[in-house]
């Protein structure tokens, strides 16, 4: 190793070396070092490291934050929130899957504070513990955990709106269970419907009448032709879907008919079989 200069600052040397442990970015040791040696002085040397390659990257979510138009975070600030960010994460769904640095940058960029995120994580545990333990079982049965279903909204990039339809779809899918013998989970489906809105005491009174209705709707519509199924008819209730309503009327009308045409046909025959046998 080549002994330092004469002039070399061990203390400013030991200051910028704890500084950049406390960074994570010891790989810069040895360019701290040569700065040093070149004759720069401690107060010019962060200026420098704040323009390589590895501190770019290690405070990514500073450019992040200042494309979207937020001001950058003090080395201090940053540290601080991100740690704060992996104990809230780790707290509520493990290590290992969301407490990445891709996630942290994610919540930097969008402002998102430590507080916030803590309520985030919060309002689904509350929506979670508060539903009926068979729906839980439910959940369970497709190998969603409480921290699983948590994750559903850990993603840095879902918005207010998104979370709440997030939620919504959990509540909808425990309602289908409820009204459904042998619900099949389907969050996907429950998604969707909580995109327009749909919140789960609609959902209650619609899966109820669908369910109440299903089967005398199929057979009406088979016996026209048409057939029609479960989304169909919830696309009716919850989503105010006029399509099916009108083809119920057409099968309606049609089995109306024939029970008219069968009904008089037997009529005529037996008043005809009556006439004539008064000649």
């Amino acid at each position: 190793m080549t002994a330092p200069a004469p002039n070399f600052d061990n203390n400013a040397f030991e200051m910028l070396t704890a500084q950049l442990r406390a960074w994570g970015l010891e790989s810069l040791t040895q360019v701290v070092r040569g700065m040093l040696v070149a004759g720069d002085t401690g107060d010019v040397i962060p200026i420098k490291l704040r323009q390589t390659a590895e501190y770019k990257e290690r405070f990514s979510g500073n450019e992040l934050r200042r494309r979207a138009g937020y001001a950058a975070l003090s080395e201090a600030e940053y540290l601080s929130i991100e740690g704060s960010y992996k104990s809230i994460v780790r707290q509520y769904v493990g290590a290992g899957t969301y407490d990445t640095k891709d996630n942290f940058d994610k919540w930097m960029a969008t402002n998102t504070s430590p507080v916030e995120l803590n309520q985030r994580f919060e309002s689904y545990r509350a929506e979670y513990d508060a539903r009926p333990q068979a729906w839980k079982d439910m959940w369970a049965a497709q190998g969603f955990t409480p921290a699983d279903a948590i994750r559903t909204v850990a993603d840095p990039s879902v918005t207010e709106a998104d979370l709440k339809r997030k939620l919504s779809a959990y509540s909808i899918t425990g309602e289908a269970y409820s009204a459904y013998s042998g619900y099949q989970f389907d969050l996907g489906r429950a998604e969707e419907l909580a995109s327009y809105g749909v919140t789960a005491e609609q959902a209650r009174k619609g899966f109820q009448d669908v369910s109440q209705r299903q089967r005398n709707d199929e057979m009406l519509f088979t016996m026209s032709g048409d057939s029609t199924n479960r989304t169909e008819l919830e696309n009716e209730a919850l989503l105010n879907d006029q399509s099916v309503g009108a083809r119920r009327r057409k099968a309606a009308g049609e089995e109306q008919a024939r029970f008219s045409e069968n009904y008089l046909g037997v009529q005529q025959g037996g008043l005809s079989r009556q006439s004539s046998g008064q000649y």
